[in-house]
């Protein structure tokens, strides 16, 4: 799925597709750190923890649970963007 910033009709509309697709991408940031945080924790070790002292099949439980996770919260992301675009007018 490819988002078209340069698709808009106007300069003004091309600045708030801009704005709006930078402000998802923050949300997806978050959201996606708050789920690493809680996928780190039910494995059993915290943020803090020295990578020495981690198992590697903790960290590839980790990595494999967390890869539907982000492209789950990159799809949705997109398609809200789509959708505030159409909705906007944009």
């Amino acid at each position: 799925m490819k988002i078209q910033i340069t698709a808009a009709k106007s300069e003004k509309s091309k600045k708030k597709r801009a704005i709006i697709a930078y402000i998802g991408l923050i949300f997806a940031c978050l959201i996606i750190f708050l789920f690493g945080v809680q996928v780190v924790e039910l494995y059993g070790f915290s943020l803090g923890t020295r990578i020495r002292d981690v198992e590697v099949s903790k960290v590839l439980l980790v990595f494999f649970t967390m890869i539907p996770i982000v492209a789950g919260v990159i799809w949705g992301i997109l398609l809200f963007i789509r959708y505030l675009f159409i909705k906007l007018n944009l």
